[in-house]
């Protein structure tokens, strides 16, 4: 298991759920009317990994740092997402959680505090399906490579 204790710098910034959305060209759609999630509380405690719960859609399987649980599940709640990719690294008992060697280096997914989402009713076009996940991406990351805090 990876050494999940976080640099004091790194907690600062790990403040809400990290999101690497996976939005392609689908960039049609209107910004999120949410007011945005419960005030942010800094976690200094480092988490374990563990299964998404079943309250969040995702891939069967699919793991996470336990300290982004409660903000997946506002996300889940507020976007029609589907988690795909959480944590991608080795299991304490042996084997592998996630893709193996899909992430560039230092990614996020590597420690547990990513997950790649899309949108929860199968699609394969930029269709109506998109526009929950365009939302999203749009409230993270309002211009492109910038993100807005806690998002990274």
């Amino acid at each position: 298991m990876p050494n999940h204790a976080d640099s004091p710098r790194r907690a600062r910034r790990s403040l809400l759920a990290l999101v690497s959305v996976a939005l392609l060209a689908c960039l049609g759609g209107t910004p999120a009317a949410s007011a945005g999630p419960p005030p942010v509380h800094i976690v200094h405690t480092p988490g374990e990994i563990v299964p998404i719960p079943a309250s969040v859609p995702h891939q069967p399987g699919a793991m996470i740092d336990s300290r982004l649980i409660p903000d997946l599940r506002w996300l889940a709640q507020h976007f029609p997402i589907y988690v795909t990719e959480g944590y991608s690294g080795p299991l304490p008992n042996g084997g592998w959680s996630g893709c193996h060697g899909c992430h560039v280096a230092h990614s996020d997914h590597y420690n547990g505090m990513a997950v790649d989402v899309v949108p929860l009713h199968d699609t394969t076009t930029c269709d109506v399906n998109w526009r929950g996940v365009t939302r999203l991406a749009e409230w993270a990351e309002p211009q492109q490579n910038h993100p807005v805090p806690p998002f990274r």
